[in-house]
């Protein structure tokens, strides 16, 4: 994980440099660090919608395992109007799949089953 992390500060701190350590540091268990990040890049309305796509799953995923529901879920929220807007969301790598799947253990996560089986269907 030292040598991935390491690799991404040598990227520089651009949006989808950070969204991608917000993955790394989520799958890391460093959940408040990687909501940290994702946020600084789901409310930066210069990232491109990738960078945004991906670390809004990674920030709602993180969110939901620190119990943080109701912020994993405005975390959600925020990720669609920038794929909406690219009018290509449901194209990029990790796109809505992603993030319907970071959502889903969020609500998992946050005791909430009937909402997180909703959004497998």
């Amino acid at each position: 994980m030292t040598a991935a992390l390491a690799t991404l500060d040598a990227a520089g701190d651009g949006p989808l440099a950070r969204a991608s350590r917000s993955w790394l540091l989520f799958f890391d268990g460093r959940c408040a660090a990687a909501v940290e990040d994702a946020d600084r890049v789901v409310n930066d309305p210069g990232a491109e919608p990738k960078a945004r796509s991906w670390a809004a799953a990674a920030g709602c995923g993180a969110a939901g395992f620190l119990g943080r529901e109701r912020h994993a879920a405005r975390t959600y929220e925020r990720r669609a109007p920038a794929g909406r807007a690219a009018h290509q969301h449901d194209r990029l790598p990790g796109g809505s799949a992603s993030a319907d799947a970071r959502n889903c253990v969020n609500c998992s996560r946050t005791r909430l089953p009937r909402e997180s089986v909703g959004r497998l269907t």
